[in-house]
């Protein structure tokens, strides 16, 4: 079976998970949902801006090791 292959999300190991866990508790702060104009927006973009930079940096860690 694949059973050994399941792969389970570990926030201690992702470095964005402070800027997930900001987001979230922003979410959870807006009593109806949000609404337009209230859409966490700071804390979305440094969530964002973490990803794209993770993602930058896993490319050049492959391409280091190619070379």
């Amino acid at each position: 079976g694949a059973e050994g292959s399941k792969q389970t999300y570990d926030p201690s190991l992702d470095p964005c998970s402070t800027h997930l866990d900001l987001y979230l508790a922003c979410v959870d702060s807006k009593k109806d949902g949000l609404r337009e104009g209230e859409e966490c927006g700071e804390e979305s973009e440094a969530y964002k801006l973490c990803r794209s930079q993770q993602k930058v940096r896993a490319s050049k860690d492959i391409a280091s090791k190619k070379s």
